[in-house]
């Protein structure tokens, strides 16, 4: 899986958020997920929190829901593992780590 955070990160070279939003979110979505693959959590919640700057409910919910998922996947591992120490902590406006 480090061969496709490598693929993915090259990927977003091209797929920029400006020339191409959606391709860049579900490229920024899948970085996350190989991030998570490899156990690097913190660099997969960063992940997905770039993808869910383009995918909203508004415009793309059903990437939206997955990206979201996600991201409430990875913040729960962190949680159990005692990097989050409160549930809602980690969310943008939250005073805990």
């Amino acid at each position: 899986m480090k061969a496709a955070v490598a693929a993915y990160s090259e990927a977003l070279k091209e797929r920029t958020r400006k020339t191409v939003p959606l391709a860049w979110a579900a490229t920024q979505n899948n970085l996350g997920l190989a991030f998570e693959s490899i156990g690097k959590l913190q660099e997969a919640v960063n992940s997905y929190r770039l993808a869910l700057q383009v995918f909203t409910p508004e415009n793309h919910l059903p990437n939206y829901t997955r990206a979201n998922g996600n991201l409430a996947s990875v913040l729960e591992k962190l949680r159990a593992i005692g990097e989050i120490k409160q549930p809602g902590a980690g969310r943008p406006g939250s005073t805990s780590p």
